[in-house]
């Protein structure tokens, strides 16, 4: 057991994360007894590879001098029994899957099953990576304006006009989500306690969590270049877009966050100070001020009909 110390404050929009986490991790005892439950299959493979054994030495055997026969070739048969079941046992145990964790890559399995020091950062690590990998390589694309998106009017004026006011709100509400997930509940989920160390489903919920949410964030994102823009209010509907940028660089920090503590030294107390911060983008502001500047010419846009078939 070790523990690692961060701090918490808040300053300037920044969150960082202040408190001590305690390392629980499993000994070389621990998996010993792990073992030890599969006494069946030990013993079962242990007659089983006894049985084969001396089903094809007999022959040869009956060859030999008489001496070897004897409880020399019952001492090296068992042997040899005994050590191939404990190889198996042990090929079993390392092979074992967590559950829930039966869809999840082998190397996800092995780290939430061995439980190495430091098992709980690595863990959130390898899933955060192979779940949003993907992901974020969409919203890379779809932030640097590398990926073609099909435009699409909408049904008419005010469906879009509804569709405009709503953008604000909807980013708000993800930056909050990806604030409690991230600063909360992942933080919530890696650290052990005494009465209970940490568990791996409940990181690996945690991670789903994160990873629909951030599939949302590519909708999000998405929907901004597909969405076909009335002309009059162009200027506004561009100020929308990269809106998704804070949540990307959010996770990103995460990343570092994570191999950071994966260097801490895991035999003593280590102190690390790591800010996480969730801005929202600058053009948030920009984007209400143009609508308040649209506003009074609505009525005008709207009677308009032939700007925006509907």
């Amino acid at each position: 057991m070790a523990t690692l110390e961060t701090e918490d404050c808040k300053d300037g929009g920044s969150i960082e994360t202040r408190g001590t986490f305690s390392f629980h991790y499993k000994s070389l005892l621990d998996h010993l007894q792990g073992v030890a439950h599969h006494y069946r299959a030990f013993i079962i493979a242990a007659f089983s590879v006894f049985g084969a054994l001396w089903t094809v030495s007999g022959a040869p055997m009956e060859l030999l001098v008489k001496d070897f026969r004897g409880w020399v070739l019952y001492f090296a048969l068992i042997t040899v029994s005994l050590a191939c079941a404990a190889a198996y046992v042990l090929h079993k145990y390392l092979t074992e899957v967590p559950q829930g964790f039966e869809g999840e890559s082998r190397e996800a399995q092995r780290i939430a099953h061995i439980q190495r020091p430091l098992w709980e950062f690595r863990l959130a690590h390898r899933l955060l990576r192979e779940k949003l990998g993907k992901l974020d390589r969409e919203l890379d694309d779809l932030l640097q304006g590398h990926v073609y998106v099909p435009q699409e009017k909408p049904i008419n004026l005010q469906a879009y006009m509804n569709w405009v006011y709503a953008r604000p709100r909807n980013l708000t509400r993800m930056l909050n989500v990806a604030t409690q997930l991230v600063i909360r509940r992942l933080p919530a989920a890696v650290q052990s306690v005494p009465e209970r160390p940490a568990s791996p489903q409940e990181i690996l919920k945690v991670v789903e969590s994160i990873r629909t949410l951030y599939a949302a964030t590519v909708e999000f994102e998405r929907d901004g270049h597909r969405v076909w823009p009335h002309e009059k209010l162009t200027r506004a509907h561009e100020l929308q877009f990269g809106w998704a940028a804070p949540i990307r660089d959010g996770i990103q920090q995460t990343f570092t966050f994570l191999e950071e503590i994966l260097q801490a030294d895991t035999e003593g107390t280590s102190r690390i100070s790591f800010t996480i911060v969730f801005d929202a983008p600058p053009t948030v502001d920009e984007y209400c001020e143009e609508l308040d500047r649209i506003e009074p010419h609505l009525p005008e846009i709207l009677g308009d009909e032939g700007l925006m078939p509907s």
